[in-house]
């Protein structure tokens, strides 16, 4: 009876989410990125999601004063980009409190708290996540970049209908969430599951075996790292067009 009616309040939240999108001033990617012209952004994590960050924000004219990265010893620059320790000792407590960090390192939400809650202890102020900002490139279907009220009103059935879809609570609350984020190009709040295995979980069907793997989309090797650790690999093949 209780998941019952759990189901029905959160047949209706959604409902609700769905009706009152219209309400909802949405900012575009492009948007989003403007608006950093006039601030002194740095980007932290000098990895590949923090170049994929950097290209981003150069093509929008925004620029870069500097990378922060813990490993900073080992990269003198980046694109002509500096890259600095976060707690470079030229940085001064006025400059940090009045400057911009972007977080971006492809972790979960519980490690990227901990960064945030370090560069507050450093004297940082303003801190933002990358990739509650790299979510707005997310087309919402395969034509429409952004939803219009036909649209929605259009899709609103099939939305409330996968409800039903999920087997437990948690994971309609997380489809719940994504809706409401993706409807309202607001990220920020999004839900997350903890201790999830984002590639080959333990009981996904292998019947014959996995020595040959390609990979459409390689990004940092993520995928293969998970990979070796589960099965015996003969041969890789990995593509990214990023690289």
């Amino acid at each position: 009876m209780a998941e019952e009616n759990n189901v029905i309040a959160q047949l209706s939240d959604l409902q609700n989410i769905i009706k009152n999108r219209h309400q909802f001033r949405t900012r575009s990617y492009d948007e989003a990125l403007a608006a950093f012209k006039e601030t002194k952004v740095l980007i932290y994590g000098a990895g590949a999601f923090g170049k994929e960050m950097l290209a981003d924000l150069k093509s929008h004219a925004v620029p870069i004063q500097a990378f922060l990265d813990k490993n900073a010893y080992k990269i003198n620059s980046i694109a002509d980009v500096p890259v600095y320790p976060p707690d470079e000792a030229s940085f001064t407590l006025e400059y940090r409190e009045n400057c911009l960090v972007i977080i971006s390192i492809v972790l979960n939400r519980e490690k990227r708290e901990q960064i945030k809650k370090y560069l507050l202890a450093l004297g940082y102020q303003k801190i933002i996540d990358a990739q509650t900002i790299r979510a707005k490139r997310v087309p919402y279907n395969e034509t429409d970049m952004e939803p219009n009220n036909e649209i929605i009103e259009k899709d609103a059935k099939d939305l409330l209908s996968a409800l039903d879809l999920f087997a437990d609570n948690h994971s309609r609350e997380i489809y719940e969430s994504c809706i409401n984020c993706h409807l309202r190009r607001e990220y920020e709040n999004a839900l997350e599951s903890p201790n999830t295995i984002q590639y080959l979980v333990s009981n996904t069907p292998q019947n014959k075996g996995t020595s040959r793997f390609i990979d459409c989309g390689a990004y940092t090797g993520d995928t293969l790292k998970s990979l070796i650790s589960r099965n015996t690999i003969q041969v890789y093949c990995g593509f990214e067009p990023g690289l």
